[in-house]
């Protein structure tokens, strides 16, 4: 959930008092092994250390598409926190505005901005 919670405390954006945790994010990206972990790439204002765009969390994006693959990713808007954070629709433009820079296909937004959840549920 929330990309791992690699950033602690999980306040994001530019508060002086939030931390990387490079171990956590490796450790993420070594679930990758077990094909029943997938990630909710959720609450993108609480994992950046930036404002919107967050475009810190592009190569994150990419670490996540290339050891778990889009089909085991999903986006979440940490509702209803969302909503005094830049709003529901500007979360999902994000996503959407990095396709070209991260190499996100349409097949793979789609499959991030709803169908892995989809599916995953659908299973359960």
């Amino acid at each position: 959930d929330h990309w791992g919670f690699f950033r602690h405390p999980a306040t994001g954006g530019t508060d002086p008092s939030t931390s990387v945790s490079d171990e956590a994010w490796k450790e993420l990206l070594s679930l990758s092994k077990y094909p029943q972990v997938y990630v909710k790439m959720s609450a993108l204002f609480r994992v950046s250390g930036e404002e919107e765009p967050y475009n810190d969390l592009k190569p994150r994006l990419d670490d996540l598409l290339k050891h778990f693959g889009s089909n085991r990713l999903m986006w979440g808007s940490d509702y209803p926190f969302a909503i005094v954070n830049g709003g529901y629709c500007a979360s999902v433009q994000t996503l959407r505005s990095w396709q070209d820079s991260v190499g996100l296909s349409d097949k793979d937004f789609d499959q991030i901005a709803g169908k892995t959840a989809a599916e995953l549920f659908v299973r359960s």
